[in-house]
């Protein structure tokens, strides 16, 4: 009778089914109907596939590496997450893996990822289709990584934390359709490195910056500043959220950004998280100061020292 019915309601009721909290029992069932239920299910499956200890990833690479395999398994992955077994030295692995899903488009490498520098490189060759990012340092990597990103045309969302980057591979990040990235304890980025990356993506929405020593100086404010202001070069005209995180975020940083723009100049969402900032500096903000010359239209306080 599940034969009878049209490939695309089969399709639906296998999707709706093993949805259905708790019934991977019944995926194990769906998998022994024939050869279309088998697929329906594992693109479903493999779709976001959660890795849960090393024994699984093993388990997982094994099935979509292999030479000879019954479903193109490595076809439907779309996001991955190696945070889980990045202690175990899973590069080898890993390296085989990403030339086998040329469909992924979310990945997170974890902190600190054990992929050596040029599996990583290797993710800008085969992982073309990536949207999202996320990076973090490379263990036993004294050195910084030059790498071309130039590749991932499609990537729109990045988060590099302490990723030992050179200037100037993160510079190669996709120009056209970039629109977050988010720095955690960047320390070798500067002031004038932020504005000359923002000059060249000019589609940037959101922009974080956490415990980044080298930017977080009195030149941050007006390097934002430069940011938002709209005839500059180094104009983001479509930011409209900024995040700054850290006990270096001082009243000092903020003159500076809100005191350096043109009168008028608005901003979605300013988010300030773990600062030294002051109620001083802030109370104003809140009060819709007509003296104030960034208007925020959302202004996010969490954990701020002082406040």
């Amino acid at each position: 009778m599940v034969s009878k019915l049209p490939l695309d309601l089969q399709q639906v009721i296998c999707r709706h089914a093993i949805r259905s909290p708790g019934n991977n029992r019944f995926a194990m069932i769906a998998l022994t109907i024939n050869k279309s239920w088998a697929y329906f299910v594992c693109r479903i499956l493999y779709r976001h596939y959660r890795i849960k200890n090393y024994l699984t990833f093993i388990g997982f690479v094994k099935t979509v590496t292999s030479p000879n395999p019954v479903l193109p398994y490595g076809l439907f992955v779309r996001s991955i997450d190696l945070t889980p077994v990045n202690k175990y030295g899973i590069d080898m692995r890993a390296h085989r893996l990403i030339r086998c899903c040329p469909n992924i488009v979310e990945m997170t490498l974890g902190h600190p990822t054990t992929l050596k520098k040029e599996t990583i490189q290797e993710i800008a060759i085969y992982n073309t289709k990536l949207h999202t990012l996320s990076m973090g340092g490379l263990e036993s990597f004294p050195f910084m990584l030059d790498c071309d990103f130039s590749g991932l045309s499609e990537l729109q969302h990045v988060t590099l934390k302490t990723t030992p980057l050179l200037s100037s591979s993160f510079m190669t990040l996709p120009h056209d359709k970039l629109k977050s990235i988010r720095l955690i304890q960047m320390d070798a980025v500067k002031p004038d490195e932020l504005l000359l990356f923002c000059q060249h993506h000019p589609h940037l929405q959101l922009l974080a910056i956490e415990n980044c020593k080298a930017l977080m100086t009195d030149e941050l404010g007006k390097a934002l500043a430069t940011i938002l202001t709209p005839h500059d070069s180094a104009a983001c005209l479509e930011l409209k959220q900024i995040e700054l995180v850290g006990h270096q975020v001082t009243d000092t940083t903020l003159t500076a950004l809100f005191s350096n723009v043109p009168k008028g100049t608005r901003l979605y969402k300013l988010k300030l998280c773990n600062t030294s900032v002051t109620p001083q500096l802030i109370n104003p903000i809140l009060q819709h100061d007509s003296s104030i010359q960034l208007r925020v239209e959302k202004l996010e306080l969490l954990n701020n020292r002082y406040l």
